[in-house]
């Protein structure tokens, strides 16, 4: 078995000699003796002793702190101190530079002994510790170019279908049939928006219920050519929602501002929407009002019957409560609690 190769720096030949004479009592072999911090940063780099032992002060303009630190840091050599000091300016210096050890002189075989053993224990688990880091970080660094692999896919795909949607409905000449396939590729935006916005998010199981919705409702009503005339008035309080809730959310939202564009201002000038998303300790209400035609009166025939069947599924999805009424106009009201 290899003898382990200690590299001594001091500058006192005496004190030198006795350490040499200890560690080839101990079974170390000593791979060179050097008397200033300079010589010692060159001797370490072209020897590469498992560790070195270091007086602090030494003669020449580099002491043995900073000799340490270019040893250990620029060649992974460990670095354990013997000086005949103690004050804390020097402690505090060495422990800054991350000393593998402090040797307090005159000391003991023994102590040098274990002093050593534990110094080469611990750059060992610090040697394991930073490849276990590359190997995790290299490990993630895959994962990220998969999952935005992954990512990439999903848009194309989604944006795909939306393509595939948009261009059937072009070719029907039904109004109800091209309604039908609009009504698909709002939802489809829909839940883009959210699947995008939980890829960029830190947290994917949170998002931000205002960063979402403004956004998801800007992007609907650009869908519409024919909206200058509708004003949407919008008040989102920004909180966190989860977003196993926020997805069933998005397509409420959607299926509300979707058929009141479409519905709603047929004998309007000038239409007004507002939405209005708060949280009260922990209960969410939501309110969507219009100024248009209203709800129409039992018996009558309900545009946009799929929405509203849609939205009556979703809210029991979320545990929550709605109501429709005429309030000069229509208004919706949603409450749940997180």
């Amino acid at each position: 078995m290899d003898k382990t190769q200690v590299m001594i720096v001091e500058d006192n030949a005496v004190v030198a000699e006795d350490c040499h004479d200890s560690l080839m009592d101990l079974g170390y072999c000593v791979s060179s003796i050097v008397a200033s911090g300079e010589e010692a940063v060159e001797q370490a780099a072209k020897e590469q002793p498992e560790i070195v032992l270091m007086d602090i002060h030494l003669r020449d303009k580099m002491d043995g702190i900073e000799a340490a630190k270019q040893i250990y840091n620029r060649i992974g050599i460990p670095v354990v101190f013997l000086s005949a000091y103690s004050d804390k300016d020097l402690l505090k210096r060495a422990g800054h530079i991350g000393a593998f050890g402090y040797l307090i002189k005159p000391f003991t075989e023994n102590e040098l002994n274990s002093t050593i053993e534990i110094a080469l224990y611990k750059a060992k688990m610090e040697k394991k510790q930073a490849q276990d880091r590359i190997r995790i970080q290299n490990l993630l660094l895959e994962k990220e170019v998969i999952l935005k692999e992954v990512h990439h896919r999903i848009k194309n795909n989604m944006h795909t279908i939306r393509c595939l949607l948009s261009m059937q409905s072009n070719l029907i000449k039904i109004p109800e049939a091209v309604t039908i396939f609009q009504d698909a590729i709002g939802r489809i935006e829909s839940m883009g928006l959210l699947y995008d916005k939980l890829y960029k998010s830190e947290n994917y199981q949170d998002v931000s219920v205002k960063a979402y919705l403004s956004v998801l409702i800007d992007e609907i009503i650009e869908i519409f050519p024919k909206i200058k005339n509708i004003e949407i008035k919008k008040n989102i309080e920004d909180f966190i929602i989860p977003s196993k809730i926020l997805f069933p959310l998005g397509i409420i939202v959607n299926e509300l501002l979707t058929n009141t564009i479409k519905y709603a201002f047929h004998d309007k000038e000038k239409g007004i929407i507002q939405i209005e998303i708060t949280k009260e300790d922990n209960c969410v209400f939501i309110i969507f009002k219009d100024n248009g035609i209203g709800m129409p009166e039992p018996g009558e025939n309900m545009p946009g019957h799929f929405g509203l069947s849609l939205i009556k599924l979703l809210v029991e999805q979320i545990n929550g409560s709605y109501r429709f009424e005429n309030d000069d106009g229509l208004k919706f009201s949603l409450e749940f609690d997180l």
